[in-house]
């Protein structure tokens, strides 16, 4: 799926939120920096059947 929409840095004291959260880098390693995207449009397919 394709997200288009504004990114923001997500707050200091919000990360220890977001971290818990279970979210993963996709490009691997450890990361410390978090993005907010707030989605304008969303588009790709559906997978049926799994």
């Amino acid at each position: 799926m394709l997200v288009q929409g504004a990114a923001h840095h997500v707050p200091e004291d919000e990360v220890a939120k977001v971290s818990e959260a279970g979210v993963t880098p996709w490009a691997g390693c450890e990361r410390h920096l978090y993005i907010r995207i707030v989605p304008q449009q969303m588009t790709g397919r559906r997978i049926h059947g799994l």
